[in-house]
C-alpha cells in the first residue's frame, strides 16, 4: 500500500510538474490522470480492436492508421485545423 509520502515523492509526477511550469506540457493535463490516459488511448484501443472492427466495419483500419490517429490526437487533440 502506498503512503502519503511515497504518493508525494513519485518521480513520474515530479517530472510532469517540472515540464508542465517550463511550459513543455499542456497546463490543463492532469499528472494524475496522464498515464490512465495514455494506456486507454493506446492499450484499449488495440485490446478491443476485435469489436470495434466489427462494430463499425472497420477492417481495413490497419496498424499504420492506427498510430497516425493516436499520434494526432496526442498532437493535435480532435479541434479543427486552424
Amino acid at each position: 500500500m502506498l503512503t502519503r509520502n511515497d504518493r508525494k515523492n513519485t518521480t513520474a509526477s515530479g517530472a510532469k510538474i517540472t515540464t508542465q511550469r517550463k511550459g513543455e506540457l499542456n497546463p490543463d493535463l492532469d499528472s494524475r490522470l496522464l498515464v490512465v490516459s495514455l494506456i486507454g488511448l493506446t492499450l484499449f484501443l488495440a485490446a478491443s480492436a476485435p469489436i470495434w472492427r466489427r462494430v463499425f466495419l472497420a477492417d481495413d483500419i490497419d496498424i499504420d492508421t492506427l498510430r497516425r490517429h493516436t499520434l494526432a490526437l496526442l498532437d493535435r487533440g480532435i479541434g479543427a485545423r486552424a
